[in-house]
């Protein structure tokens, strides 16, 4: 009676515990928003960067150059496929931003949506740059 109470214990934990392990975390709802970077109000610039998600497809402006990919989102991981842009040229402090959503489209491994803000990481979980909701007039 012992070995079976000590059995049914046992299987009853690693149900538990595996049932633990498959849990995903909720999928972030992303599917036909826009996100931006935070440019201070009146920033000079042309337009701040942007991504808008639809269904399965992302585009956007990365500071200087326009874009378009595939996205595949399971629970919280995001990753970006068959990425292409535009090769212009631009001022340097563009082409800063360009590189940080370069980075997003390139890197990123996983996203978070809290309080209005869609934080990108990359595969070892550091963040690689937070977005919040599109809005008109950030750049002047």
């Amino acid at each position: 009676m012992r070995t079976l109470l000590l059995s049914a214990l046992a299987v009853t934990t690693l149900a538990a515990c595996s049932g633990a392990q498959n849990q995903t975390e909720p999928t972030p709802e992303i599917r036909n928003t826009s996100w931006m970077m935070e440019i201070p109000k009146g920033a000079d610039c042309d337009a701040a960067p942007y991504i808008e998600f639809t269904d399965k497809k992302a585009s956007g402006d990365m500071g200087c150059n326009s874009f378009n990919a595939e996205y595949t989102l399971k629970g919280s991981s995001l990753r970006f496929k068959n990425v292409a842009a535009t090769l212009r040229l631009c001022a340097p402090d563009s082409m800063a931003l360009e590189e940080t959503m370069q980075r997003v489209l390139n890197e990123t491994h996983r996203i978070k949506l809290t309080d209005n803000r869609l934080t990108f990481f990359d595969g070892a979980g550091k963040p690689i740059a937070t977005l919040v909701p599109e809005a008109m007039g950030a750049c002047r």
